[in-house]
């Protein structure tokens, strides 16, 4: 429960990060690494997530959890070091939080990288 609570904060922080615009000049390659990101390709991601993930604002899980999505803005401001995770991970982990904040499916190779 540990290792999902604390991706679930990670992907919420990078959720933020993920907020890229679709069709950017600066969008990285779904085979880029997060953490070697340029920050033009960073707030390219967390532009991205504005459109293509959950909105931003809390959500209760239940027992406990809870998921945070950030901003774009609060994305592109934040200083956390980014795990050694493909983008591509990064953005079928958050698109299948559309779904389901507390339960995505596309996680499985996201949740690798921690």
């Amino acid at each position: 429960m540990f290792g999902k609570m604390m991706v679930l904060g990670v992907v919420a922080i990078l959720g933020s990060l993920i907020l890229v615009a679709c069709g950017s000049d600066n969008m990285p390659s779904r085979d880029a690494y997060l953490d070697q990101l340029s920050t033009s390709q960073k707030d390219a991601l967390c532009d991205w997530g504005t459109d293509n993930g959950p909105a931003a604002g809390t959500t209760d899980c239940g027992g406990g959890l809870s998921v945070t999505i950030k901003t774009a803005s609060d994305c592109k401001a934040d200083t956390t070091p980014a795990l050694h995770c493909t983008v591509g991970a990064l953005e079928d982990c958050w698109e299948s939080m559309k779904t389901d904040v507390c339960n995505p499916t596309g996680c499985t190779a996201y949740y690798a990288c921690l």
